[in-house]
């Protein structure tokens, strides 16, 4: 449980190794079957095979506390300190997953869904970040194609661990 020191807790925080029979296991199989109908392919199957090396999962379920400046501050910081120790991803529900930049990678969102966000596409084995619309028809039918789309320039380009 991280709480703040008002003592609100803020969020309820799992460590789930994977192994034989495990939870995280069973996590890891279940974001695997959710990706079955995503889009674009090179982001799911970068996916797939970045899930198949996870050793770990860390689940936070945020509570009323993160809310607040200060429970969502103790939360950030978290989260960065262990992002900060090694390769990972992020998956959130209703949002899909980022790659290791934070860049989000396969569509998840709700079809309701708009305003600006950080994307990537894994191409020629790279990744192609940019700010995309998600609400725009056109950026979305090129996201869900592989492709940056045609109005927008890539904020930068990695490699791949993946």
């Amino acid at each position: 449980m991280l709480s703040g020191s008002d003592e609100v807790e803020v969020a309820v925080i799992e460590r789930n190794p994977i192994a034989e029979a495990s939870l995280g296991q069973s996590e890891i199989a279940e974001f695997i079957d959710e990706l079955r109908d995503c889009k674009p392919e090179s982001g799911v199957q970068w996916l797939e095979e970045y899930l198949a090396e996870v050793r770990t999962i860390y689940a936070f379920q945020h509570l009323q506390g993160s809310e607040t400046v200060e429970g969502g501050n103790a939360l950030h910081a978290l989260r960065s300190a262990l992002w900060e120790r090694g390769d990972a991803i992020i998956q959130a529900d209703g949002e899909g997953f980022t790659n290791e930049d934070g860049y989000h990678i396969v569509w998840q969102f709700s079809d309701s869904v708009s305003g600006p966000w950080n994307m990537g596409i894994y191409k020629d084995d790279l990744w192609h970040h940019f700010r995309m619309d998600l609400g725009d028809p056109d950026h979305r039918a090129a996201f869900m194609n592989g492709e940056v789309p045609d109005d927008l320039t890539t904020i930068h380009v990695t490699g791949s661990q993946g």
